[in-house]
């Protein structure tokens, strides 16, 4: 009938819009994928149902070595992935995971090796309309890496401001505050304070114990 043909013609033009959708949604991950290899990282990107669907070339590398993925989990060969599973599924969907504690990253044991650190977060804003396949981005930090962790990872590990997540990145690099306060163009009293508040941040009581702490980390 005529009605039944509209209907068709309705439900073809839906699905040709659904696809134009995905479509530009990907584009859109595309463009956060080429983000996430600036950054130097492992990354990953997760759909609603807390599968991966996307790795960076970082993240890809460290499959078959670190963990694997299944049906699009992440499995650990000598460790449980439960907890992982919990923390990814917590981020993006928050309301339905009132367990403050299934939203702090995750550590992993690594066996004869220090571990590695999950650290999931939630889309926002157009990245995560309707259509998107991704609503989340699953950040991987390997503390048996030989390089200097970036800024956004030692952020994201400690909960620092971005300001202090520069400067422990500066004290990394060996200057000590008076040199880093010049190299951050801001000044000694400024970095005293961000300084101290990175203490209480990290657990640590003086920079001896930071240095220590930041030195396992970027494991020189």
């Amino acid at each position: 009938t005529a009605e039944q043909e509209s209907l068709l013609r309705l439900g073809g033009i839906v699905s040709r819009a659904a696809t134009l959708a995905r479509r530009l949604e990907f584009i859109r991950l595309d463009g956060a994928m080429d983000a996430a290899e600036a950054l130097g990282g492992a990354v990953m990107f997760v759909d609603r149902f807390g599968k991966v669907i996307r790795l960076n070339q970082r993240a890809e590398a460290m499959v078959g070595r670190n963990f694997l993925i299944r049906q699009g989990r992440i499995r650990f060969a000598e460790t449980s992935s439960d907890a992982l599973q919990r923390h990814i599924d917590a981020v993006i969907w928050p309301d339905l995971s009132p367990i403050a504690s299934a939203h702090l990253p995750v550590v992993v044991p690594q066996p004869n090796k220090r571990p590695l650190i999950f650290q999931a977060l939630r889309l926002r804003g157009r990245s995560q309309g309707f259509f998107s396949p991704a609503y989340a981005m699953l950040l991987v930090t390997d503390l048996n890496d030989t390089s200097a962790p970036p800024v956004d990872h030692l952020q994201t590990i400690f909960g620092l401001t971005p300001a202090e997540a520069r400067l422990s990145h500066a004290l990394l690099q060996q200057l000590s505050l008076a040199d880093a306060a010049a190299h951050l163009n801001c000044t000694y009293e400024t970095v005293r304070t961000q300084v101290k508040a990175i203490f209480a941040k990290t657990g640590t009581r003086n920079q001896a114990q930071l240095m220590d702490l930041l030195g396992r980390i970027r494991q020189v």
